[in-house]
C-alpha cells in the first residue's frame, strides 16, 4: 500500500507574503516529467497549493531532459499567460538565464 502526504513545515524562517487578491497561478517547469522523484514533487506541490485559499499549481515539463527549447517554449507559455510566478529546474542553464532575467 503507496501512501502520500503533505507535511506541514512548523518552523522556518521564510516569511511569504501573498498577493491580497486571489486567484494566485503558479507555474512548476521540472526539468522533465514521467520520474518517481518528481511525480513526488508534483503531489508536494499541489498538496502545498491546495492549503493555501486562491492558489492554483499548474505543473508542466518536457519529457527529456536535453529538451531546451521545450522547456523555454513552456516558460514562454507560462509568462505570455500571466502568472503570477515560475518555479522550474533548468534543463540549461545558459540558455533559461535570458528568458529567466527579462521574466516580470
Amino acid at each position: 500500500m503507496a501512501l502520500s502526504g503533505c507535511a506541514v513545515v512548523k518552523d522556518h524562517k521564510a516569511k511569504v507574503r501573498l498577493q491580497k487578491t486571489p486567484p494566485i497561478h503558479l507555474a512548476v517547469i521540472p526539468k522533465s516529467v514521467g520520474l518517481d522523484f518528481r511525480t513526488k514533487v508534483h503531489e508536494g506541490a499541489t498538496c502545498a497549493a491546495s492549503r493555501l485559499p486562491g492558489v492554483q499549481v499548474t505543473w508542466n515539463g518536457v519529457t527529456d531532459e536535453t529538451d531546451v527549447v521545450g522547456q523555454l517554449n513552456l516558460f514562454n507559455n507560462y509568462i505570455a499567460e500571466g502568472v503570477n510566478g515560475l518555479v522550474y529546474a533548468a534543463t540549461d542553464a545558459t540558455a533559461m538565464n535570458e528568458v529567466s532575467t527579462g521574466a516580470t
